[in-house]
């Protein structure tokens, strides 16, 4: 019999296209359909977008119960590069199994290698009797897994309170009861029926939460050859992952050989968040060791330079670092411009708060700084007929901002500052566009309800008309014009309903894009929470601080991190995001609505919009201090005490260069993501303040707590993050690059006592001969643009284009960025 494969689960994204009737030729369209759909109905297609060309080797449709066994002929295949033309996938082998009581067709691909796959079921076929029971869990797509040998076969059982691991023996081999694996000194076994020689191990839990540090620490590993005795692993790499948003904890094993595993935890409590559900024997999977890939697949890298050219490269992202020694890399929050916001809804029509769902710009041929932001009025009409109206603002210096009176009529008759949108908008990301015709000059995505995603353009900035559709999400997107790489970029929120969680909306962000503005690539799963953000004591760290501003209670069985939006910054290196990280908290009270929490601004970083990286997860804008009014003193109280920005904050769609430095504008506010004010002017019957007003402010009166405001924050050029080395020596190699110039410039702050070098290597690591430490004359003082030189050596520019690795040498220094210029 031939062994299982290993393999690993791609993140697609999944649509659909109803009778299609020219398979080769029609795209694919519906992306991110959150809900069930009956796969063979009416010739239908289904179709996988993997946002940049991608390796798949397997594809899984799972039905939502039984169903009769398909056969190959009822199933066509196809490939694209483009979503429009599609050529047939001749070779490849299908099966029908059930597997966890529900019928799965598996398709093995000859690593094919394409951005989009669809499957396709003639009309003929057509029958209704494979509904998937969620599109974007239930279509599943795979490359083979070269780390691990093959799957090996397996009997799982347990042991309860395992406080002897050495000497604890299994039992309940078999078993098909939901088993707690992280409370109670649990343990989780493997039984190969004969001695084996094992790679990995991976348990799957139900949800995505977990408890302890992502270390794996908390776990440790034994063998046997008896279950009688066991002697434990010492070694085994710990390892994390989320696939079809269920947590996967997986350990990798060397040079093991037993016929009994053991994963016993070291927790002793009673708190499970990690739980073999339904069927553990489903649940538990070991694999082989790792073995040389199979004659014939595709290569999964070329071994060729990264070339940088004459680029700016940050440490935003560390995938060209090789090694370090010595060094940290430290991330710089952005600096505040003061301590107090640069605006705050202080006109009778602007509510009680502002809200930068919304977008700034320096328009260079005004010499003005205008920005477009959201008022929520509470639902008062005097004004606006819609509660969230936007608003326009201008400023000659980016700080002292005006409110200027706009032609945009109201029901009262006054003037405001309002921008002039039919049936309104929820969301605005605004660019300049000079080579548009006059009419359009200004462009915008935004969001409605009946709309969706959408895109709008104006002659001004103040009167906007539509101007095409982009797709489905949910109200929140921001967007950006990237010169770097010519095209718009577009992210967008999606809610997915998750059936098997506690609660079923997730938040997660797609990406799409455009060079003209009018055709839109399909939408694709991009920046999303990983398992490490899903640790339960960190959110609930996350959730504790806001505890003075909440009216939830704090439930730690229900809790999760979401990612609710993201602001845009294109650099020449790739796109720097700033995602809101929504830390959420499920409880419900008082008959409100649930999801209530905090976020914190990240910092992520791609070079494809598709591949991102969040090196360091900690906030890069700060929250302000939340304080108490008393100790039994009620939210909006605290409020009233706390900084301006202590609780929810969101971003401006991008951040912009002036000058020397990246300014980013920022929505903060006092209240959480679910304060109760945005719901009521006055707290209802069966709250415990019933009858009392729920805080919002008020801009005739100045009375109330809860509000919102925008404010600044700052960076030098390209310092986001520091590889930095103390006073000891530190050293920092990157990977093989080819460059393009002959002067390397580097962007570093070196304090008194200190230096920085710099040397060119060989790509197996010789000095070239000429740039070596001892002939660069090092780099004091703080520049954000250093010339390194070498003694006797004026350029570089001799190995231009050929591979070599960079090598910089550093004591009491901050390194920041690095490229070649002429």
């Amino acid at each position: 019999m031939n062994a299982t494969p290993a393999y690993a689960q791609l993140q697609a994204t999944i649509g659909y296209t109803d009778a299609d009737r020219s398979p080769g030729s029609t795209p694919v369209g519906t992306w991110g359909h959150p809900f069930a759909l009956t796969a063979d109905h009416d010739g239908r297609s289904i179709g996988l977008h993997f946002g940049t060309e991608t390796v798949v080797d397997k594809i899984e449709l799972w039905c939502a119960g039984l169903t009769v066994i398909g056969q190959q002929s009822a199933y066509r295949l196809y490939a694209s590069g483009d979503n429009a033309t599609y050529a047939p996938i001749e070779s490849f082998v299908f099966r029908s199994r059930v597997i966890e009581g529900r019928t799965v067709s598996i398709f093995e691909l000859p690593g094919i290698r394409a951005p989009y796959i669809k499957i396709h079921i003639p009309p003929e076929e057509s029958r209704g009797l494979f509904p998937i029971r969620l599109l974007q869990f239930d279509v599943r797509a795979y490359r083979l897994d070269f780390s691990v040998g093959p799957e090996l076969k397996a009997l799982v059982g347990f042991l309860r309170s395992d406080t002897e691991p050495e000497s604890g023996s299994l039992a309940d081999w078999g078993g098909t009861a939901t088993f707690p694996v992280d409370v109670n000194r649990n343990s989780v076994g493997i039984d190969f029926g004969r001695p084996t020689n094992v790679g990995r191990i991976d348990l799957t839990g139900r949800h995505s939460g977990a408890k302890g540090d992502g270390s794996g620490r908390q776990y440790k590993l034994y063998a046997s050859m008896d279950n009688a005795l066991y002697e434990e692993i010492p070694d085994a790499e710990f390892q994390h992952r989320i696939d079809n948003f269920r947590l996967v904890h997986s350990f990798v094993l060397t040079g093991v050989t037993a016929r009994y595993l053991k994963v016993n935890t070291l927790y002793a409590d009673d708190e499970s968040f990690f739980e073999l559900y339904d069927n553990p024997q489903f649940r538990v999977k070991a694999y082989g060791p790792a073995h040389s890939p199979l004659v014939g697949s595709a290569s999964r890298t070329d071994g060729r330079p990264f070339a940088i050219g004459s680029q700016t490269e940050l440490f935003v992202s560390r995938d060209l670092v090789e090694t370090v020694s010595g060094i940290a890399f430290r991330q710089i929050p952005g600096e505040k411009h003061g301590d107090r916001p640069l605006l705050s809804p202080d006109r009778d029509w602007e509510g009680y708060r502002q809200v930068l769902w919304g977008d700034v710009l320096y328009d260079e041929q005004e010499r003005l700084f205008k920005m477009w932001y959201y008022t929520d009025t509470g639902g008062d009409k005097t004004y606006f007929a819609n509660r969230w109206q936007l608003l326009y603002a201008t400023s000659p210096d980016g700080i002292h901002w005006d409110k200027p009176p706009t032609r945009t009529a109201t029901r009262c008759g006054k003037p405001t500052n309002a921008v002039s949108i039919a049936d309104g908008a929820e969301m605005a990301s605004v660019t300049k566009d000079l080579s548009a015709p006059a009419a359009e000059r200004y462009k915008m995505v935004t969001f409605t309800w009946q709309k969706g995603y959408h895109t709008m353009v104006s002659p001004d900035g103040i009167e906007w008309t539509f101007f095409g559709s982009i797709g489905e999400g949910h109200d929140v997107s921001t967007a950006v014009w990237d010169r770097y790489r010519g095209q718009y970029v577009v992210l967008h929120k999606y809610s997915i309903t998750d059936q098997g969680y506690y609660h079923p909306v997730r938040r997660f962000l797609y990406t799409t894009t455009s060079r003209d503005f009018k055709t839109w690539t399909p939408s694709f799963r991009s920046l999303n929470a990983d398992a490490s953000d899903q640790l339960i004591d960190r959110i609930a760290e996350k959730l504790e601080e806001l505890a003075p501003l909440s009216e939830i209670p704090i439930n730690r069985s229900l809790m999760r991190t979401d990612f609710y939006g993201a602001g845009l910054y294109p650099h020449e290196s790739g796109m720097i995001a700033f995602p809101w990280v929504f830390y959420v908290n499920d409880e419900e009270a008082y008959h409100y609505t649930i999801d209530d929490g905090i976020d914190d601004v990240q910092l992520a970083f791609s070079r494809d919009t598709v591949n991102w990286t969040r090196e360091i997860r900690e906030p890069i804008i700060r929250r302000g201090r939340i304080r108490t009014a008393g100790p039994d003193a009620a939210a909006q109280d605290n409020a009233a005490v706390s900084d301006w920005d202590s609780g929810w904050i969101y971003t401006a769609s991008k951040a912009i260069d002036v000058r020397d430095e990246v300014w980013l504008y920022y929505n903060g506010s006092n209240y959480t993501h679910d304060q109760k004010a945005h719901y009521y002017e006055t707290y209802p019957e069966g709250h415990p303040q019933a009858g009392r007003s729920s805080g919002r402010f008020d801009p005739r009166t100045g009375g109330g707590a809860f509000k919102g405001e925008i404010g600044l924050v700052k960076w030098k050029r390209d310092r986001f993050v520091a590889a930095e080395a103390g006073d000891g020596e530190g050293t920092l190699t990157t990977k093989p690059v080819s460059f393009s110039g002959g002067q390397l410039v580097v962007n570093a702050s070196v304090a008194d006592g200190g230096y920085l070098l710099a040397e060119l290597l060989e790509p197996d690591g010789t000095v070239i001969p000429g740039f070596g430490a001892g002939d660069c004359l090092p780099v004091r003082g703080d520049s954000l643009g250093h010339r390194i030189e070498w003694t006797g050596r004026k350029s570089a520019a001799a190995w231009a284009g050929r591979a070599v690795k960079l090598r910089f040498i550093m004591k009491r220094a901050e390194l920041f960025a690095y490229k070649f210029s002429d």
